[in-house]
């Protein structure tokens, strides 16, 4: 499985470990069955749709650089928040290699203000879960 998800209940995020080497139509595969099968909405009651996310790519071989990525991509995380009924989000990157950590920024750049969400790029886990987890 290219993507597996890791729900967190008491802190109410979940933990999606980028794995090996993944195309664009992966992660959208991934993603989209996971947001379809909503096992993770118990975590974000109707009172609170922020969808709280810390994507992990420690495990990730290659980052993804086809052509278009990261526009392409904003707009289908934000077609799927809508259909989750999420109004916001806050997702967390864990890059912890150059090259990771270079393409995850290049993504938090091209993507600032295309999307409902707060994006920041880390390389620990302990500075991306203080501030995932921080109240907005």
């Amino acid at each position: 499985m290219p993507v597996r998800f890791e729900l967190f209940e008491k802190d109410r995020f979940v933990e999606c470990h980028w794995i090996g080497t993944l195309t664009q139509q992966d992660v959208f595969e991934a993603y989209a069955a996971f947001f379809r099968g909503r096992s993770w909405s118990p975590l974000w009651p109707e009172s609170e749709p922020v969808w709280r996310e810390l994507a992990n790519l420690s495990l990730l071989e290659a980052p993804i650089s086809e052509a278009g990525w990261a526009i392409e991509q904003a707009s289908f995380f934000q077609r799927e928040y809508e259909r989750a009924g999420l109004n916001r989000a806050r997702v967390a990157t864990l890059a912890p290699t150059d090259l990771s950590y270079g393409m995850s920024r290049i993504y938090e750049q091209s993507t600032k203000g295309e999307l409902p969400e707060k994006l920041r790029v880390f390389r620990t886990r302990t500075d991306a879960l203080e501030w995932l987890l921080q109240s907005d």
